[in-house]
């Protein structure tokens, strides 16, 4: 009895301390504490594996009356009775801000996170490892709790399969009998089954795999983003704690070298694909703002927004689901650009318009100035020539955040990277490759566009200095011609 890969009974504070020893024994057996009798286990775990017969849990085998925080298991767990992922028997005691992995199988009062809990309190934790009832078991088989008999769950989840024949068997508990559960979720897709066999289910709801990417799912019932990383495009909730970056990133190495949470280069998700960019990286929403005409008003203005957003594309072809989900995204973002192309070709066709009507302008000022005289030909002359300085020294307007969004666009999608295998995930990345060389093209017509973009802003820039002057020069010769007519006549 009380056998644990660190101690066997705790009584006092355990810290900041972890056991990976393989433990059996018979009563009492946990990967860190058998029995933590009103005891507190803080930022702890076990990774080893564990077996006995009764009261077996991953990190404790008894929890009563202790407090136990932000710990963890991940070792397989199997025993009889009373046995459980993280906890085999919560009694009266509190456990917050913990999670167990590891696969779980026993006889009578089985779950993925705990056993049996019995008056004991639970909050913002998970389970994730599959449960297996014995076959020929007395039942209470559950994802996360095989028997509830009062007590309270707030903002927990299951999210492994279960599979049991035994009687009250369900994918969140087998048995609850009083007590309370909290916007708490499990499951369906894994666990292909009710939430709860036997008892209630108020305050617990189902989700697919898939609706356990969208975080809003967590966020609308009231999940503390301080306590969990509820970043969208995740496969589900983890603990802030956690660190958690996503498969083969570490927090602080070179994918994440300032330890928040989100990978600073596309594709540096590792094992499982890309991953959301750091938000903190992305450039500001930028408008660039064109006179095409010469009156000082709106009328004679045109605003383009130049910016792109990609912080939403994420890859992720771990199963069919997400899957499926990436191809979304990416068809999103390829939406995106050619949203973006046709708001620059509307501007590039406003700017040829008005290059076009100001070259009329000068042809016409051209054809008038063989009625004007020398004298007024040259000073009109020199105030055109002023004109045409003024034009050379504003020729400052680019768009550079253009460029520089649609820059990342391209390093964005040429860096996504994959990694899986199998017939289904082989189409889908046969698809990605086709819609690649869509983006390719997409983004060959836009670096085209860029001189022309270019050049457009430039002449317009130029000719908005001196149209008003070569309206007020027509005007004048008209005069000047009224006058000469009126001389002619008289003189005949």
């Amino acid at each position: 009895s009380n056998i644990g890969g660190l101690v066997g009974n705790n009584r006092g504070t355990i810290e900041n301390s972890s056991s990976s020893a393989t433990v059996s024994g018979d009563h009492c057996v946990g990967g860190l504490v058998g029995d933590n009798l009103q005891g507190t286990i803080e930022t702890s775990y076990a990774t080893g594996a564990v077996s006995g017969n009764d009261y077996v849990g991953g990190l404790v085998g008894d929890n009563y009356r202790g407090t136990i925080e932000t710990s963890y298991a991940t070792g397989d767990v199997s025993g009889g009775s009373n046995v459980g992922g993280f906890a085999g028997y919560n009694s009266e005691s509190s456990i917050s801000e913990s999670y167990s992995s590891g696969n779980v199988s026993g006889n009578e009062n089985v779950g993925g996170f705990a056993g049996y809990n019995n008056y004991g309190t639970v909050s913002n934790s998970y389970a994730t490892g599959d449960v297996t009832g014995i076959a020929g078991g007395t039942g209470n088989i559950g994802g996360f709790v095989g028997n509830m008999t009062y007590g309270t769950f707030t903002n927990v989840y299951s999210y492994g399969a279960v599979n049991s024949s035994a009687t009250n068997t369900g994918g969140f508990a087998g048995t609850i009998t009083g007590g309370s559960v909290v916007n708490s979720f499990w499951n369906t897709t894994a666990a292909g089954m009710t939430g709860v066999s036997g008892g209630a289910s108020t305050g617990l709801t189902g989700l697919t795999t898939q609706e356990f990417m969208n975080m809003n799912n967590f966020v609308g019932a009231g999940w503390n983003d301080t306590i969990w990383n509820l970043t969208q495009g995740n496969p589900r909730p983890h603990l802030e704690w956690e660190n958690y970056v996503g498969p083969g990133v570490t927090p602080g190495d070179e994918g994440d070298p300032d330890f928040d949470g989100y990978p600073d280069t596309p594709g540096s998700g590792g094992q499982g694909g890309s991953y959301p960019t750091d938000p903190g990286n992305s450039e500001a929403k930028t408008e660039v703002v064109l006179q095409i005409g010469t009156d000082n008003d709106e009328s004679s203005r045109w605003t383009i927004d130049t910016s792109l957003d990609f912080d939403d594309i994420w890859i992720n072809l771990s199963n069919s689901d997400t899957s499926n989900l990436s191809l979304d995204s990416i068809d999103a973002a390829l939406s995106t650009v050619r949203e973006k192309i046709a708001s620059f070709s509307t501007t590039v066709d406003i700017l040829k318009s008005s290059i076009e009507t100001s070259e009329a302008k000068s042809e016409n000022l051209e054809a008038a100035k063989s009625t004007i005289l020398d004298a007024d030909i040259a000073a009109e002359m020199v105030e055109l020539m002023k004109a045409k300085r003024q034009f050379e020294l504003s020729n400052t307007m680019l768009i550079q955040a253009g460029n520089i969004q649609y820059d990342q666009a391209m390093a964005l999608i040429n860096g996504l990277n994959f990694s899986s295998s199998g017939q289904e995930v082989q189409n889908t990345l046969n698809n990605i490759q086709n819609n690649g060389r869509q983006h390719q093209s997409i983004l060959d017509v836009i670096q085209d566009n860029k001189i022309s973009h270019q050049d457009i802003l430039n002449s317009i820039q130029n000719n908005n200095i001196y149209h008003q002057s070569i309206l007020d020069v027509v005007a004048d010769n008209n005069a000047k011609n009224n006058i000469m007519l009126k001389m002619i006549n008289k003189y005949k």
